[in-house]
């Protein structure tokens, strides 16, 4: 036979059950957003090489993936962001996802975005590179 639960038991069980429910919420909603997020277009940045050492010209490559039905997908780059005088790029890729730029860097850093759909202020996926001095 199981003793009574007494009123501080039955206080420690709701907290219990209340954890567990808000647990079980958290995990199913952030699968739910993963799941969405998988099926956004992601800019990947594959390379980021100078062209010389007396330039400030550099190649940038990168791929898209997910992309969405229409085709073109804008990614956005920004290169020596975290500088007074950042230099901003947009890139219009294709179908086949691929891309190469030439940019202009003092700094040696670029991050590219490509941005939401939903409000066209989000970004959907985000990455940066350093400035590499040898060729692939």
């Amino acid at each position: 036979m199981n003793p009574p639960i007494t009123k501080e038991g039955k206080s420690k069980l709701m907290k219990m059950k209340m954890i567990a429910s808000t647990a079980l919420t958290l995990s199913a909603l952030s699968v739910s957003i993963m799941m969405a997020q998988a099926d956004e277009p992601q800019v990947k940045l594959i390379s980021f090489i100078s062209a010389g050492t007396k330039t400030r010209a550099a190649e940038l490559c990168g791929r898209v993936t997910n992309p969405p039905a229409s085709g073109l997908v804008a990614v956005h780059i920004v290169v020596d962001e975290k500088t007074d005088s950042p230099s901003h790029y947009n890139v219009m890729v294709g179908n086949e996802g691929k891309f190469c730029v030439t940019v202009v860097t003092y700094r040696g850093t670029v991050v590219a975005s490509i941005r939401g759909s939903n409000d066209g202020v989000a970004d959907v996926y985000q990455q940066e590179i350093r400035l590499s001095q040898e060729a692939r």
